[in-house]
């Protein structure tokens, strides 16, 4: 089998797919920004944004995997709504973790002897990873994306332009074309292109992560 085969074979695609889904959940965990109640978030508390943003992360790949079981199914005996209890399991994950996060803030007082600013060393709950390691965490999801991306995107098929607007062109006919029996491609191809922003731009802020531009304490630098 070459590497064609292999890049495009459906159980790979799946098991792509839910290597990516698995991460995303690890990466909401792992992310400090549910801890902290400033409103550096585009003007939300950063727990409420990263909560939202959490659950848009999942509703994207619950359009994966919809897509890949209305064009690839893994099985033909299992019903069209297996899924339904995995949706709701995730959706209640990311709340459950939302929930039980505890805040924390920043303490500094002025030291009466040294007129000093001292600030408590706080450490951040156990089991949160290093910056680095949520990098390479972000770096590895932003890849399995591009790919799954790239697997659609080929699946899709040849495009059709006969038309030659601009609309149809650069978008009604890509990823297969809007109107050519290929609604699934092309609607979940769009999304995974906005996931790939939405990657990036985790990636950008776990890069330039500062705890107390987010009124977290200077400890979790790490």
């Amino acid at each position: 089998m070459g590497f064609y085969e292999t890049f495009m074979n459906p159980k790979v695609r799946w098991v792509t797919f839910f290597c990516v889904m698995i991460l995303n959940f690890v990466a909401y965990y792992q992310d400090p920004l549910r801890y902290s109640l400033s409103k550096k978030c585009i003007g939300l508390p950063c727990k409420w944004f990263d909560y939202i943003a959490g659950m848009g992360t999942f509703t994207m790949d619950v359009l994966t995997l919809l897509g890949l079981w209305y064009t690839i199914p893994f099985s033909d005996s299992m019903t069209n709504i297996w899924f339904i209890p995995i949706i709701i399991f995730g959706y209640a994950i990311i709340s459950e973790i939302t929930i039980w996060s505890d805040i924390y803030k920043e303490k500094c007082e002025v030291s009466s002897k040294t007129n000093e600013t001292v600030c408590d060393f706080d450490p951040p709950p156990s089991g949160i990873w290093s910056r680095k390691k949520r990098l390479i965490l972000y770096s590895t999801i932003l890849i399995l994306d591009i790919i799954i991306f790239a697997q659609f995107y080929i699946y899709a098929g040849n495009i059709n332009l006969a038309h030659k607007t601009i609309l149809h062109k650069f978008f009604i006919e890509r990823f297969g074309g809007f109107y050519e029996g290929n609604m699934i491609q092309f609607f979940v191809s769009w999304v995974g292109i906005l996931g790939i922003l939405f990657d990036i731009i985790a990636w950008k802020i776990v890069y330039g992560f500062h705890a107390c531009k987010y009124s977290l304490p200077n400890s979790w630098n790490f």
